[in-house]
Formats: structure tokens, C-alpha cells, sequence
């Protein structure tokens, strides 16, 4: 399989020729990559492959299946309002999940990012399953695939229960209807006129008496 990416021979980005090359890697699907980065990017690819295929095997299973798709964008339509999502990974369908790579410099550590699953990435792992389930038929599990970018390489999954789905189904159809209503109606509401008061947080009260 060819290597998604193309490596360009530039210092940066900054030239016009070396913008030019970029932007032709990207109309031709592939991801540009400064040669002078590429190398640094070698031992962090083996070392987090290592861990995949030691701790996480049904995970690496599904990564290197012959027949996953890469960087692949889906484009359906929910109840006539057209929707899109681009996919880390798409295993198969035998497989039952599909995935987001996370890469971080800082930690993987599991409660902090199921918190982060709560807050920043509901929305997602509530819509892209929607994806395959109007195209392929199958509603597989979405996981996010949380991967540290120094030694060890530590790696935690992350997924969320069904109560949070839920939350997360429910959030997408909202956001669904508002939408259909803007693209019937030509209208787009903004935010409220009201003076929005802040009130002092928790931790800002215990902060200020410790210090007192």
C-alpha cells in the first residue's frame, strides 16, 4: 500500500512554490509532509504501532485489515438534509466499530480524556456512526483512539456508554432540526440581547479564602 502522505522539500510552508506543492498534495488526497519533520515522525509511528499490536491486538486487528478505509469522507442525508464526516479509519463491518486517532504530547490518561469525550467529542462519536448506518447499514461502535506521542507510548480507548449516547443522539437531532429550519427559512438566529452575568465559580470562592 502507498504511503498516504508526500513529502515535500521545502523549510516550511512560507514560499510560494512550497505552498503550491502543498496544495497540489492535498487535491491529489494525500497528506503533505516536510521532509525534515518526516524523520522525527518515524519512531513515534513504530513505537505507537508496537503498543497497538501488544495491549490493544483487536484494535490493530481492525487498523491493519486489508480492507479498512483511510481519511475516507462520507456524504449522506438525514431526513433530506445533507450531512458529511471524514474517517480516521473505517474498518469493515465484521470488525463493529470504527475510529478517531487522537495524538497528544501530553498524557493520555484516562479520566481526562473521558471527560474530554463528554465535553469536546460527543457531538462526533454521535454523528459519524449515522454515516455508515445510511450507507453501509450496520451502526457500528465509534472509539477514540487516544495515543501518547512520547515513550512509553502509553494509549487509552475511549467510547461512550450508552446513557451519554443518548445525550449525544439527542444533541445531533437538535442540531439537525435548527438546521433544517435556517436552510427552509433563510434564517439564522444569533444570540441573545440579554447582559449575560457571570457568577463566581466554585473554585474561584475557595481560591480567594486561601489566599485570604
Amino acid at each position: 500500500t502507498p504511503a498516504p502522505y508526500r513529502v515535500l522539500n521545502f523549510d516550511s510552508f512560507r514560499t510560494d512554490a512550497a505552498k503550491k506543492a502543498r496544495d497540489g498534495a492535498v487535491a491529489d488526497a494525500m497528506v503533505p509532509i516536510l521532509a525534515h519533520k518526516l524523520d522525527a515522525l518515524h519512531p513515534i509511528a513504530d513505537g505507537i504501532r508496537a503498543v497497538l499490536q501488544e495491549d490493544f491486538p483487536t484494535i490493530w486487528g481492525a487498523l491493519s485489515d486489508a480492507g479498512t478505509q483511510r481519511e475516507v469522507t462520507l456524504v449522506w442525508r438525514e431526513d433530506g438534509t445533507m450531512c458529511r464526516c471524514r474517517f480516521d479509519a473505517l474498518p469493515p463491518a465484521s470488525h463493529g466499530f470504527t475510529c478517531d486517532l487522537k495524538f497528544t504530547g501530553l498524557s493520555a490518561e484516562p479520566q481526562e480524556w473521558s471527560k474530554k469525550v463528554a465535553t469536546d467529542y460527543l457531538f462526533q462519536s454521535s454523528l459519524y456512526p449515522r454515516a455508515v448506518k445510511a450507507l453501509r447499514g450496520d451502526m457500528p461502535e465509534f472509539k477514540f483512539i487516544v495515543c501518547e506521542t512520547a515513550p512509553p507510548y502509553g494509549i487509552s480507548i475511549h467510547a461512550a456508554a450508552p446513557g451519554l449516547e443518548d445525550k449525544g443522539a439527542a444533541r445531533v437531532d437538535t442540531a439537525l432540526a435548527i438546521w433544517r429550519h435556517c436552510m427552509a427559512t433563510g434564517t439564522w438566529p444569533r444570540y441573545s440581547t440579554l447582559t449575560h452575568y457571570t457568577e463566581a465559580p466554585p473554585w474561584f470562592e475557595k481560591r480567594d479564602e486561601e489566599r485570604a
